[in-house]
């Protein structure tokens, strides 16, 4: 099994649910491999010490192989991977102990956390990742400042990215979290993935990080 999270344009499988992208390619085409980048204790063989919350003190726990195809876990994933309670999740986020955001539409009542899969991984050692590493892990490797302006991600490789359904991202693209490029539009069917402007990529990690 794969352990890696590849993000691509032509040729590339989209996240479930996702049409394929129609012949143009993604100036982006890249692997983000969250594991690979570990430097503890081997970056395919990365293991986590995964304790019950309600275990004794003393309990032990088991020692599990950690394995993950997409950079972001979500709450479930995270308490699946860490043992730890949902509630206790969201206090070791607002401590900072770990990277995450805040994937929520704009206005909604409740947030919709995503927790960078290697963050958890380092947990609770105390760690902090640069933005210019974050942007690797998240999206891959950054165009060249050059095209940067006019570099962009399909809305399947964003899906993918985030760990969310196509239909978030559209919805993150009609509250104005993203834009898409000049003249460029968004349906149904092949060719119908949103073309996501890097800059918007990259300002959503910015303002949505918890």
């Amino acid at each position: 099994m794969p352990a890696n999270s590849t993000l691509q344009g032509r040729g590339g499988r989209p996240a479930a649910r996702c049409r394929a992208p129609g012949p143009a390619a993604s100036p982006l085409a890249a692997t983000a491999s969250s594991e690979v980048l570990l430097s503890e204790p081997h970056p395919t063989k990365a293991m986590k010490k995964t304790t019950d919350d309600t275990a004794p003190s003393g309990g032990g726990g088991l020692l599990l192989p950690v394995h993950w195809r997409l950079p972001m876990l979500d709450l479930g994933g995270a308490r699946a991977l860490l043992g730890l309670h949902e509630e206790r999740i969201k206090v070791q986020i607002e401590l900072g102990a770990l990277i995450a955001w805040d994937l929520a539409r704009t206005g909604a009542a409740r947030r919709q956390y995503r927790i960078l899969a290697a963050s958890a991984c380092l947990w609770p050692k105390p760690h902090v990742l640069p933005e210019a590493e974050l942007i690797l892990r998240v999206y891959g490797p950054a165009p060249a400042a050059p095209v940067r302006r006019f570099a962009w991600l399909w809305g399947a490789e964003f899906s993918r990215a985030w760990n969310c359904d196509c239909d978030h991202t559209v919805n993150l693209v009609r509250d104005g979290a993203l834009s898409l490029m000049p003249r460029t539009g968004y349906g149904r069917g092949r060719g119908g993935s949103p073309r996501i402007t890097w800059a918007s990529a990259i300002e959503f990690l910015r303002a949505r990080r918890l």
